[in-house]
């Protein structure tokens, strides 16, 4: 935000932030099965090509607007996904750790 203010854009703007990468759904389950120690887990996968009707595969968002004026994510989706699900691991140990 700060970045925006300090180009004296106009004081309404919309801007889509996102990453140029994505992860499947299945990538971010394996992720938290890893993060969790329950790599051995049962996966159950559905027969259909998608979750549901007008699921999206994919999200893509155009970033150009704010990449244009020089904005740049530090972070893939797969560290960020990685990072938020180390520290919900995290949490829920410390809840599991509490109630000993």
């Amino acid at each position: 935000m700060q970045m925006v203010e300090s180009r004296h854009l106009s004081r309404f703007n919309v801007f889509n932030v996102a990453t140029q990468d994505w992860l499947t759904v299945k990538e971010i389950a394996e992720l938290t099965l890893n993060a969790l120690g329950a790599e051995s887990a049962p996966r159950h996968y559905g027969t259909e090509s998608r979750a549901w009707k007008g699921d999206s595969l994919v999200m893509r968002l155009d970033t150009g607007k704010l990449r244009a004026i020089g904005w740049n994510n530090s972070l893939t989706s797969r560290e960020v996904i990685g990072k938020n699900i180390a520290d919900i691991a995290a949490h829920v140990d410390a809840v599991r750790y509490k109630a000993r």
